[in-house]
């Protein structure tokens, strides 16, 4: 004879009146329907010792509650699911699983490794239970369950806070736990689909009583093949969302579209490679003129100089911007950006006769205005211009010096007009033609002209 759960319940539950009796075999699923209000989540609770009702309660020969004995709901080797899954959430999914097993102080005959493999949970030990989807939570309070080595598995609709994807997600792992374990269950649904699917044998309550005990029937079976078929249709239509009549117009405007954005990106892709190719037709033009004039001002300049300065020499020095010390400016809390002012230029060198080479910073006031008129004149002497306007250069010049300036100013005269501002008398004496200004008494300046001699062709 097998085994059988068999017990009888009754007593006032708040308004509500269960008087129970029923008996079903200890092995496979057995459902428990009826409407709402029926009395099956009370008599579930009485069955968990969770509401303590008069009545009796046998599980496979045991007996839970007789007269006055009574297991309290830690003594009863049962393992419960309910609607919600409560998870301790200061746990991983691999300490609620744990906290189950080390509940149990029965031998273990659902190992922790066969659970995990049973449900599916290998991915999802690590994870918080936070960040788990509702059939998940599901399959982890199933797997807890399962790990407190139960007699009995109660499970509270628990898949009735479930959307279709999620059910669908968890029904086939119940459906594997039914094939392979042992433990008889007692599962409470008003899904015929889901009774159809799982149970051996339905219970059927209404008003607080249990009305019959039968096998599903095929008429159950094949509303379940419905219910799966509309629940798959349902998540296919979920899965399209709302549908747009104007879609296929949409979608001929956004190709359009597209067209026109590929087509400028060619254009922009196009104008941008002909662009980089006259930046850089551009740059080496730039930098064959730069490299052509700054060697025949170089040479102009080491030619002046040697006028200006009697066995002197100089010359023009390319200079670069000192590099960055990156490191340096990172452990400072400093960007690694140049100064705006670091950029390449040109350093001029002038060695006098009997000195030694030196930058133009380290001259003489007048040393460095006569390295400036030399390089004024080297420019000119590799881009002249028509005219040039000197103003008091020989300020600050000696008589020596000036009679050197002017010695360019006669080698030159006849390439370019210059035009010069000066105080001094031997500037005055070379001049063609000269400009003074002077100031009467009433404060109104004059100018005044004279032609000191015939002017020269240019």
């Amino acid at each position: 004879m097998s085994e059988t759960i068999e017990g009888r319940f009754s007593g006032q539950v708040g308004g509500f009146r269960l008087d129970a009796e029923f008996s079903f075999p200890a092995q496979g699923i057995t459902a428990l329907s009826g409407p709402s209000g029926s009395g099956k989540t009370t008599l579930l609770r009485c069955i968990a010792g969770l509401t303590h009702l008069d009545g009796r309660l046998r599980v496979a020969g045991q007996v839970w509650q007789e007269g006055p004995r009574f297991l309290a709901p830690h003594q009863r080797p049962i393992g419960v699911v309910f609607q919600e899954a409560s998870l301790l959430a200061h746990l991983s999914v691999r300490g609620n699983l744990t906290y189950g097993a080390k509940r149990s102080a029965a031998k273990a005959e659902v190992g922790f490794d066969d659970t995990v493999e049973l449900l599916g949970l290998a991915p999802l030990l690590t994870r918080s239970t936070a960040n788990l989807s509702g059939g998940e939570r599901q399959r982890v309070a199933l797997g807890r369950a399962l790990l407190s080595q139960p007699r009995l598995l109660l499970m509270d609709e628990p898949l009735s806070s479930l959307d279709a994807g999620s059910k669908a997600e968890i029904l086939p792992y119940l459906d594997r736990l039914h094939r392979t374990l042992a433990i008889p269950a007692l599962y409470i649904s008003h899904d015929a689909g889901e009774i159809a699917r799982l149970a051996d044998r339905v219970l059927f309550m209404a008003a607080g009583k249990v009305l019959s005990a039968a096998p599903p029937t095929p008429a159950d079976r094949g509303l379940a093949g419905l219910s799966a078929r509309v629940e798959r249709l349902e998540r296919r239509r979920g899965e399209l969302g709302a549908v747009n009549p104007l879609a296929k117009q949409e979608l001929e405007e956004q190709r359009e579209r597209l067209d026109d954005v590929r087509t400028q990106v060619d254009d922009l892709a196009a104008a941008m490679r002909e662009l980089e190719r006259v930046i850089r037709s551009l740059t080496r033009e730039i930098r064959e003129r730069f490299a052509t004039t700054f060697e025949q001002v170089q040479q102009g300049f080491d030619e002046v100089v040697g006028t200006l300065f009697p066995g002197g020499r100089g010359r023009c020095v390319l200079t670069e911007p000192e590099p960055v010390d990156e490191a340096a400016a990172e452990a400072d809390g400093v960007p690694a950006e140049p100064p705006e002012s670091a950029e390449p230029g040109v350093e001029l060198e002038i060695q006098p006769a009997g000195k030694r080479l030196a930058s133009m910073g380290l001259l003489s006031g007048g040393e460095r205005s006569l390295g400036a008129l030399a390089f004024l004149f080297a420019l000119m002497l590799a881009r002249p211009s028509p005219f040039y306007v000197l103003d008091e250069v020989d300020a600050a010049l000696d008589d020596a010096n000036i009679s050197r300036f002017l010695e360019l100013i006669e080698r030159y005269r006849d390439r370019a007009q210059f035009i010069i501002i000066s105080h001094q008398q031997l500037t005055m004496e070379i001049a063609d033609v000269l400009y003074g200004v002077s100031m009467a008494g009433d404060g109104v300046s004059t100018v005044l002209s004279r032609r000191a001699r015939e002017p020269i062709a240019v």
